[in-house]
Order: C-alpha cells, then sequence, then structure tokens
C-alpha cells in the first residue's frame, strides 16, 4: 500500500512539474509573439514572469529588452543581471551580451578582464557548435571582433589573470547549444 501511494505521488509530481514547463512554455513563446509584433512592453511582461524560473532564454531576452529601453525605461544594470544568470546556465548569447556589458560598461562597470573571459567562453562554444543562423553568425563575428579589441586595451600584466579567468569560465560554463 506505502508502495503505491509513493508511486502515486510521485506521478502526479512529474505530472505537474510537466504542466508547470508547458505553461513556462506558453508565456515564453506569448513574449516571444509580442515582440515580433513590436509591443515590447507585453514581451517584457511576459518573459518577466518566467524570471523566478530558470528559465535562460526569458532572462536573455528580457534583459535585452531592459538593457536597450524597449517597452519601458532602460534598466541595464537589472539587464546585465539577468545576462548573468542565464550565462551561468550556459547561454551562449547571453554570454556574449555580458561580454558587451563589460566592453563597453554599460550596466556594469566597464571592465576588460571580465569582457575579455566572457568573449572567450563563447567562442569557446562557437568552436565546439557552429553558428546555427544568421543572428547567430553575426553573433559569432561579432565575439571574434571584441576579443580582438578588448585583448588589445588588457595591460600585458593583466593578461596572465584575463587568460585565467576565461578558462574558468570557460570550465563552468561552456555550452554545447546557443
Amino acid at each position: 500500500m506505502k508502495k503505491t501511494l509513493l508511486t502515486a505521488a510521485m506521478l502526479l509530481a512529474v505530472s505537474l512539474n510537466a504542466l508547470a514547463q508547458a505553461d513556462d512554455i506558453a508565456v515564453y513563446n506569448r513574449g516571444v509573439e509580442a515582440f515580433r509584433a513590436k509591443d515590447y512592453a507585453a514581451a517584457r511582461q511576459h518573459w518577466g514572469k518566467l524570471v523566478a524560473q530558470p528559465y535562460a532564454e526569458a532572462y536573455n531576452n528580457l534583459g535585452f529588452l531592459l538593457y536597450y529601453g524597449m517597452g519601458g525605461e532602460a534598466d541595464p544594470v537589472r539587464a546585465v543581471a539577468l545576462w548573468r544568470a542565464a550565462a551561468e546556465m550556459k547561454h551562449r548569447e547571453s554570454q556574449w551580451h555580458l561580454a558587451v556589458a563589460y566592453d563597453e560598461g554599460k550596466g556594469a562597470t566597464a571592465n576588460e578582464v571580465e569582457a575579455y573571459a566572457w568573449y572567450r567562453c563563447v567562442d569557446a562554444s562557437y568552436r565546439r557548435t557552429p553558428a546555427v543562423d544568421g543572428d547567430d553568425a553575426a553573433i559569432r563575428r561579432q565575439t571574434s571582433e571584441g576579443l580582438a579589441r578588448v585583448f588589445g586595451r588588457i595591460p600585458e600584466k593583466q593578461r596572465e589573470a584575463a587568460e585565467r579567468l576565461a578558462r574558468v569560465y570557460t570550465d563552468l560554463y561552456l555550452s554545447d547549444e546557443k
């Protein structure tokens, strides 16, 4: 009897989890639809509902809207926080956005070592899994350009530290996908 109740409870938990994931996907997709319709405020609302979930794509997209002030006031600091969370979930595009933010000094203090380390993590990801579409290919190209630009700005005495941090990020956050 106990075994049957335990099995039933486990099946119920799995079913509820599947329903919650389906709801999250639906909310995410409504955000995509709103974005495509250029209703950025609605896209913010939909993706914002997923911030409590570990939903890297929603974090990335909401971060983009916040960084550039689309659909409301710009909030680059919050955008960077979202990108960092998604980057740590191995989301390649978020890693690239994070590198750009450190490179530009927008939403985060400009930091060539951080920018370089994130660009290198993205670069390693592209070496493992190539770009999948035109947008992804553009990010790949911009990653290479960012690496070269940032490396040239890092003082000689900090280059070893930048390489070490890049290895740490690559070891921890290298993604097989975008």
